[in-house]
């Protein structure tokens, strides 16, 4: 009878732990704040709960300049305009600083916020962090901030038509119902 009472007691520990953590994660969601560098080229704060209302584009990579990373960027500003025009906000998230955002948004003319996340905690939050370099990986918010779709491994030649896909919206078209 003391076995059953103490198995039962630490389930209701582990699923109070589970709750809490769900609730925490939410919470910290939220008030995850970081700097950002904004297409105007201004440095200010990034909350990503500022774009509540909107969808969300976050693209986790891991270095600016490197090729991959620069063949992505480069994608997005080419479609950026048609992002814009079906109300999607592309934000670009890697560890690097300020002073690189703005080298890379400036050498290949990119029109959206880069993020810096050195302390990890909005990759942490998307599960992209890795050891010295975001993971490439690319999340999908709908407007309430609650994530469509997760794309694990990227295939930058083809995310703008995933993404579309993955938001439901035929690009001649405009928005399904």
């Amino acid at each position: 009878m003391q076995f059953y009472t103490l198995l039962l007691l630490s389930a209701c520990v582990i699923i109070s732990g589970c709750l809490y953590s769900s609730k925490k994660s939410n919470k910290t969601e939220s008030v995850i704040t970081t700097q950002a560098l904004f297409p105007d080229g201004l440095i200010k704060e990034f909350k990503l709960s500022d774009y509540l209302g909107k969808k969300v584009i976050l693209y986790f990579y891991p270095k600016n300049g490197t090729p991959g990373c620069t063949k992505q960027a480069r994608i997005f500003r080419d479609n950026f305009k048609d992002l814009q025009a079906h109300g999607i906000v592309v934000i670009g998230v890697s560890y690097d600083s300020l002073e690189s955002h703005k080298k890379f948004q400036t050498t290949h003319k990119l029109p959206f916020i880069l993020v810096t996340d050195k302390d990890k905690k909005l990759t942490k939050l998307y599960n992209s962090s890795g050891i010295f370099f975001a993971s490439r990986k690319t999340v999908l918010l709908d407007e309430k901030g609650k994530v469509i779709k997760r794309f694990e491994s990227v295939d930058i030649a083809n995310q703008i038509n995933d993404i579309f896909k993955a938001f439901k919206i035929d690009r001649k078209q405009g928005s399904k119902p």
